[in-house]
């Protein structure tokens, strides 16, 4: 469940202060895991830091004289990590919805899907938005058999899917915005209680990753959406179509096909909610996402040549 937004800032805060006192023995945490958990951890740093080379760059801020500013649950993620470390060390960051990859090796929290993204490093930034997950109480057969979506639509292919769908028989798709009140496409907010009670939940990126989908893939329901452009500590790139998720086309053409398919074979729709719920059940493991974002912010520091701020 989601903790409220006070008890997050609290527990930041004070985790910061305590390990400015006593940091935690990386290398120990990794040598206690298996062989099995020490291979994940690395495929997870080494996928969410994709440098291997020294680099040479100036820095904008130290860990020491790194300030709050806008985006504070970036900045309380962030800060309660880089406590274990020397306060010398020097690093680039860039918060909010980034769809570039920087020109400095960088922190962040979104990036383009690819292999040519080596200087966006991502950490799990704005996690008390992005990583909440809840229990579903319906199993897949108790569920309707329609695709629901509900958000903001400013974008222009989240537009095109609510125009295209809101009417649909087989969909309960409508936009939130006020502003669209009294038009076809507008339906009113659903919570994700609500949301869990269908068998599909479709899943649109909007201006970086799409926010519903880490808490939908633990769920009972199926994630439908296109192929993801964008990625986070999440790992969507790494996400196997009509394995973890069914996917449809970037026009959305296909989906009442899919549908279609799924409702006639709901095993194989209940494979692939299995499978995204394992996927998901690593990222619930605090201790083991504490680690891993440890060893992205050491391997970022070891291959930092320089410690200059600009």
């Amino acid at each position: 469940m989601k903790q409220p937004k006070l008890f997050f800032f609290l527990s930041a805060i004070f985790e910061s202060w305590y390990r400015s006192k006593c940091p935690l023995d990386i290398e120990k945490e990794f040598a206690a895991l298996s062989e099995t958990d020490k291979q994940y951890v690395l495929d997870r740093v080494n996928y969410c830091i994709k440098l291997d080379s020294p680099f040479d760059c100036e820095m904008e801020t130290t860990i020491g004289t790194f300030k709050r500013g806008k985006g504070s649950a970036y900045y309380y993620d962030l800060k309660r990590h880089l406590a274990n470390f020397n306060k010398q060390l020097g690093f680039n960051y860039l918060f909010g919805d980034i769809t570039h990859v920087p020109d400095k090796p960088s922190f962040i929290k979104s990036r383009p899907v690819g292999d040519d993204n080596q200087n966006s490093v991502m950490l799990k930034l704005d996690s008390h938005r992005h990583f909440r997950f809840y229990d579903d109480p319906y199993s897949f057969e108790e569920k309707k058999d329609l695709a629901v979506w509900r958000g903001n639509s400013p974008q222009p292919h989240r537009r095109a899917f609510v125009e295209k769908f809101c009417q649909h028989p087989m969909c309960d798709v409508g936009t939130v915005e006020a502003e669209h009140e009294g038009k076809v496409i507008h339906k009113p907010f659903m919570t994700i209680q609500d949301q869990m009670k269908y068998k599909f939940i479709v899943s649109l990126e909007g201006y970086d990753v799409a926010t519903n989908l880490k808490w939908l893939m633990a769920t009972n329901s199926v994630a439908v959406m296109p192929e993801p452009k964008f990625e986070t500590w999440f790992m969507e790139g790494c996400l196997i179509p009509d394995y973890h998720y069914i996917r449809i086309r970037s026009d959305y053409s296909d989906l009442e096909e899919k549908l279609n398919y799924y409702l006639e074979f709901p095993e194989k729709a209940k494979e692939i909610v299995a499978n995204a719920n394992a996927y998901v059940a690593r990222f619930r493991d605090l201790k083991m996402e504490r680690l891993v974002f440890l060893m992205v912010l050491q391997k970022y520091f070891k291959l930092a040549r320089k410690l200059q701020v600009n």
